[in-house]
């Protein structure tokens, strides 16, 4: 019997597995940071746990409300399109949260509501 020697990373040696897997492993931590920051964030505006917790759950709400019928609209819809819409959507997110931060106006409302 041939020693067959099987490597974690052989998977990596497709080329297009290994971009799949340098963009989502950029793109969790990206994810990650936000959401560490957003609960500091909030942290330092209100002294509050309770809105944390509020923040945090209101960023996983349209997941739990708009998960089927996003899938339905996604199936009726060019992906590609909808992928880049979403991301530029998220982009403006932190843009707005970014200038609202940089100009000092920022409050936990706003945060809330982004």
């Amino acid at each position: 019997m041939a020693d067959v020697r099987i490597s974690p990373f052989s998977s990596l040696k497709h080329r297009n597995y290994r971009l799949f897997f340098i963009g989502q492993t950029t793109s969790l931590i990206g994810t990650w940071m936000q959401n560490l920051a957003l609960g500091w964030l909030i942290l330092e505006l209100t002294n509050s746990a309770m809105w944390v917790g509020l923040v945090a759950a209101l960023g996983s709400l349209p997941v739990l409300v708009l998960s089927l019928p996003a899938g339905v609209f996604v199936d009726r819809s060019n992906k590609k399109r909808v992928v880049v819409w979403g991301q530029f959507l998220f982009g403006m997110q932190a843009v707005v949260l970014t200038a609202l931060v940089g100009t000092g106006v920022v409050r936990a409302w706003h945060v809330a509501l982004i």
